[in-house]
């Protein structure tokens, strides 16, 4: 791709359990760790035409994301999970902001915190732009503070993925050892 070409491509999939028509209002929450001040990142319901666009925005790359001409700066600590059950709601896309981010040694890369709202105003702006909703389907609830067991219950599904990823890394690791050359008289038989 050139330099000015979009690195993301909005294409419109097979969701998990796509909307019925009266549930197809695209609701972004953003949410607040304990004490309503801290952001813990957003909620995304009846985002299933959208699923692509969210996944994007957590990327590690450094490639920013294009919803039509809007671009979306590449933040290397947001990451983005299927919720189907939690506390806070069902059949959720949540993009969580990472606290900690071991391979960020300083803030560059990182979301600005002061951004969280802006941010979620942002998207809802490039979907409507892009005629994926309209105003109609679309709505930014009230800001929602999350207890300590709604973060714990999210952070659980988040970690979910981190420890199958680990698994994976592992089980990659230990198949490379297991068909490694043998000793160099018997490779040289075959």
């Amino acid at each position: 791709m050139d330099k000015g070409s979009p690195k993301f491509k909005l294409s419109i999939k097979s969701s998990p359990a796509k909307p019925t028509k009266k549930n197809s209002i695209l609701f972004v929450t953003n949410l607040f760790r304990p004490g309503g001040v801290t952001p813990y990142g957003w909620k995304f319901e009846n985002a299933y035409d959208i699923k692509e666009l969210l996944k994007s925005l957590g990327n590690k790359n450094g490639d920013p994301t294009f919803i039509g001409t809007t671009e979306f700066r590449a933040f290397s600590n947001l990451t983005t999970k299927w919720v189907k059950e939690s506390q806070v709601g069902s059949n959720l896309w949540v993009m969580r902001i990472n606290e900690v981010d071991t391979e960020v040694t300083d803030d560059i890369g990182r979301f600005p915190m002061s951004a969280h709202k802006a941010y979620a105003n942002k998207i809802v702006r490039a979907i409507i732009a892009e005629g994926i909703k309209t105003i109609g389907e679309t709505d930014i609830t009230e800001d929602y503070t999350l207890s300590l067991n709604n973060i714990g219950d999210l952070d659980n599904q988040f970690d979910e993925v981190a420890v199958r990823d680990q698994q994976h890394v592992l089980r990659d690791a230990l198949f490379e050892v297991s068909i490694a050359e043998g000793d160099e008289d018997v490779e040289n038989l075959i």
